[in-house]
């Protein structure tokens, strides 16, 4: 199976955050920007699907397991999960208002999103190639 190392920047004691690897099939957690950033660097020009959620946040727990799932289903196209309470500068960059939100970026680009615990218009955004822009009622507003 081909990785792709991602250079995660420092945190505050000096230490190395972490090294995180792009597997095919598998989520990458995200916990700052920097490590956003550089998944999204190392995705290249593929799908890529981000899920911005909030551990407090019942709908994204719902979706926890259905994500990853779908990213064992898909494994062309890389998987990424933010906390955008560890990550709160996302939220304007990614259109976050509600949670959880899933984004689909094409070429660093985003080409579709939705907020809300969907399945099928998860389903419906890979199939379609990121091809997709619902607002849900099944969501937490982020504020």
């Amino acid at each position: 199976m081909t990785s792709l190392p991602i250079t995660t920047a420092t945190d505050n004691t000096g230490t190395d955050d972490t090294t995180k690897k792009l597997i095919p099939g598998h989520v990458i957690h995200c916990s700052s920007v920097e490590e956003y950033h550089a998944a999204l660097q190392a995705a290249g020009d593929g799908l890529v699907v981000v899920d911005v959620y909030a551990d407090w946040c019942p709908p994204c727990q719902a979706m926890a397991p259905i994500f990853e799932r779908l990213a064992a289903e898909y494994p062309q196209t890389v998987f990424i999960k933010v906390d955008v309470d560890r990550a709160p500068s996302l939220k304007h960059e990614l259109s976050v208002w509600a949670l959880p939100t899933f984004v689909f970026l094409k070429h660093g680009k985003k080409v579709g999103s939705f907020m809300g615990a969907n399945q099928s218009l998860l389903k419906r955004g890979l199939e379609n190639n990121g091809e997709v822009s619902i607002c849900s009622n099944l969501a937490c507003i982020v504020q």
